[in-house]
């Protein structure tokens, strides 16, 4: 039989100052969120007292009892006995403090976005890593059709990652969704996608490191493309929603009510999707050009350059990732290996996703939280096959601490890869099913580096998984909101 909430809600209302001292309520996944006239008003001592209540936070114009689980129930019975303002559901990070640092901001802005994803990502990512193990296993399989559509489930939610966040930015900027949804979509179009593959036309800042071409205008305006277009890409739609809020919010008061339905998304997309192409895009690419830029100019140095460029990144991998400029290495490498015959740039990163997995792995073993537990478990899995957003954005990266150490614990590993020469005579295959790739296909006896680089980037992963496992077990803290379900601490005396 269901239980029953009635009195846990009086009692919750009764100790935040009774009905008359609620401003507003809302809820995310395990807390009631009051904002109150008067906060001395609250009793915590009679609210964690109550059957049910886990704790009772306050942050900057905000109290938050915190229920677990049944926040929605405990939520629904407070609305149907009273008359305060409801909010309803909002992002677990948010509470609005004009305190927050400018990294606070970006991380919950990241964390906001992507956090819905994480299921579908997960499940992506472990499907990807099933169809490169097929793939390593018989290299025909390509051709046949039940590789084709298993491929297409686990890649098709990343080559259109742009439209999926189109929609879970266009709800974290109070946009309407399938304004999101259209730009994301307008990104990986394919008519759009192809035009970065075409011959060129022109050029921008020819002759310099940051030379862009394009092969069409927009009214005589350059339309810059990555050869590859937008798909997978993360800024480009993400700053678009952003701007498009912003016209949006000004566009549709002002349009009268028999129009404002088709009007108003109609001029947001028509002012926000060139905006998009032809502002917003090109500075991701700019961004991307900058940091190819950064690691030539490290690769360079005499000596000790390799070293130091598989520190820089391996360090700074996952950063980019985080913010999709990742992508700015993969035409380096395919470059490289065109013209080479091999690729120096990326085996050093290779290391990151066992950095990453690892840490989340100790997080897993030393946390007393079961919410915490059950977001690792599935990140570990999708880790262990190369695929570290899950990781990324659903563990490490809102517990700032744990990522930075896998940054550091990348910088050891990649620095020893990229000092041993190791290199990928392919592209493809992530986490153990990219091994295949770094094996040199010249005979030794013609001068081949065979297993070389295979070895010395697995001794380069164990150095990033035994450190990355280690500082965060040591340092390894149950802090807020991970306590909620955490239970008493466990007796050491």
């Amino acid at each position: 039989m269901a239980r029953d909430y009635s009195q846990m809600a009086k009692d919750i209302m009764k100790n935040v100052g009774g009905e008359e001292n609620v401003i507003s309520l809302a809820h995310c996944i395990t807390r009631l969120r009051f904002k109150l006239k008067d906060e001395s008003l609250v009793d915590d001592k009679a609210l964690n007292a109550i059957p049910g209540v886990i704790q009772v936070l306050h942050v900057p114009g905000q109290t938050h009892v915190v229920v677990g689980q049944i926040v929605d129930l405990v939520y629904d019975e407070i609305r149907m006995r009273s008359g305060i303002r409801y909010v309803g559901e909002v992002d677990a990070g948010a509470h609005n403090d004009a305190t927050d640092s400018v990294m606070a901001v970006i991380i919950d802005l990241i964390s906001g976005i992507l956090s819905p994803t994480l299921g579908a990502m997960s499940a992506a990512g472990i499907i990807k890593g099933i169809m490169s193990l097929w793939l390593f296993v018989d290299p025909t399989c390509t051709t046949l059709g039940a590789y084709r559509v298993l491929n297409a489930i686990g890649d098709g939610f990343y080559y259109f990652l742009p439209v999926i966040l189109g929609y879970a930015a266009a709800k974290k900027f109070d946009l309407d969704v399938f304004v999101g949804m259209t730009l994301g979509a307008a990104l990986v179009y394919p008519d759009m996608t192809a035009m970065g593959a075409e011959e060129m036309i022109g050029s921008l800042f020819g002759g310099s490191f940051f030379e862009m071409h394009y092969a069409s205008t927009f009214f005589g305006i350059p339309i810059i493309l990555p050869p590859a277009g937008y798909t997978s890409s993360v800024v480009p739609v993400v700053l678009a929603c952003f701007v498009a809020s912003k016209v949006e919010a000004v566009v549709r008061p002002r349009l009268p009510n028999y129009i404002r339905f088709f009007m108003a998304p109609c001029l947001t997309l028509l002012v926000v999707g060139p905006i998009m192409y032809l502002v917003l895009g090109p500075i991701s690419t700019l961004a991307c050009s900058a940091i190819q830029w950064v690691f030539n100019t490290v690769a360079s140095v005499p000596v000790v350059g390799g070293a130091l460029f598989g520190a820089l990144v391996a360090g700074l991998w996952q950063i980019l990732v985080i913010f999709g400029f990742h992508w700015a290495l993969i035409p380096l490498a395919i470059t490289n290996i065109g013209t080479l015959g091999y690729d120096f740039v990326l085996p050093p990163t290779w290391v990151c996703s066992f950095a990453q997995t690892a840490v989340v792995a100790a997080i897993y073993l030393r946390t007393r939280s079961q919410a915490l537990k059950d977001s690792c478990l599935p990140a570990i899995l999708t880790g262990l096959f190369g695929v570290t957003e899950p990781c990324i954005y659903g563990v490490t990266l809102p517990r700032i601490r744990y990522f930075v150490v896998s940054c550091v614990a990348s910088m050891f590993g990649g620095a020893l890869v990229a000092f041993m020469g190791c290199r990928s005579y392919r592209m493809g295959g992530l986490s153990f099913f990219g091994l295949p790739n770094k094996i040199d296909p010249t005979p030794v006896a013609e001068g081949g580096q065979g297993l070389h680089s295979v070895i010395w980037m697995l001794v380069g992963a164990a150095i990033a998984i035994v450190i990355a496992f280690a500082v965060t077990w040591l340092m390894y803290q149950d802090l807020g909101k991970d306590l909620e379900d955490a239970g008493p601490a466990p007796d050491v005396a």
